[in-house]
């Protein structure tokens, strides 16, 4: 059996009554044919239809719009791939479906039981998967630096993980790779790209919770 595409263009928006006769007008013509309509498109405005169908060929389905009195602007046979298809992507569309449904699900969780603790040299990151996303709480201890306690970790020239973070107690100085530095401490929230360096300034654990760079902080680089 082929597959069949057919577009039609209407000058007036298709209603919903006048689609339903022109419906079981063809589907008439289409059985003694041995064809069967797939699905259809129709767009926004309604004027354009574009309808699949199954059938022994392009003719049986020019045939049986001719026979029920439908025009049609273009008709050709083309092969069609669906997800459905592909195990594979459609595993993957369900999982990310799973995740948008879940994301919008009420969830109440707490730093006091995280998902995770990763400890690094005088620091340890706690995380929490909720949301459909991951956050997490790092603290840092006094003489803590990224370019010599994790940078042995990650394996890269300076820190590329991005990071939108809330700061609750300390202070850490930061540098960008371009040169810009600045000290954030209690209160401050900071949006920094890939590419820094980050120590801490003083004799006070800087801690911050960070909702953007923590799923792989502190992880060993593979």
């Amino acid at each position: 059996m082929a597959r069949v595409i057919v577009e039609q263009v209407f000058a007036e928006p298709l209603t919903d009554e006048r689609y339903d006769a022109l419906s079981k007008a063809l589907d008439r013509c289409l059985r003694m044919r041995r064809s069967l309509w797939r699905r259809s498109a129709l767009s926004a405005d309604r004027r354009r239809l574009v309808c699949e169908f199954e059938a022994p060929g392009a003719d049986e389905v020019r045939e049986a719009f001719r026979t029920s009195g439908l025009a049609f602007e273009q008709l050709w046979t083309a092969s069609v791939s669906a997800i459905e298809d592909h195990p594979e992507q459609l595993d993957e569309l369900r999982e990310l479906l799973g995740k948008a449904t879940h994301a919008h699900a009420s969830e109440h969780r707490s730093f006091g039981r995280p998902d995770e603790t990763r400890e690094f040299p005088s620091g340890k990151a706690e995380i929490l998967k909720v949301g459909g996303g991951v956050v997490g709480r790092l603290f840092f201890q006094p003489g803590w630096r990224w370019s010599k306690d994790v940078k042995p970790l990650a394996k890269t020239a300076s820190c590329e993980a991005p990071h939108f973070q809330y700061h609750l107690a300390g202070k850490l100085a930061i540098r960008m790779d371009d040169g810009t530095e600045f000290i954030a401490g209690p209160g401050d929230v900071t949006a920094l790209p890939s590419g820094h360096d980050a120590w801490v300034v003083g004799d006070e654990p800087a801690i911050v919770v960070d909702w953007c760079g923590a799923s792989r902080y502190g992880q060993r680089a593979g």
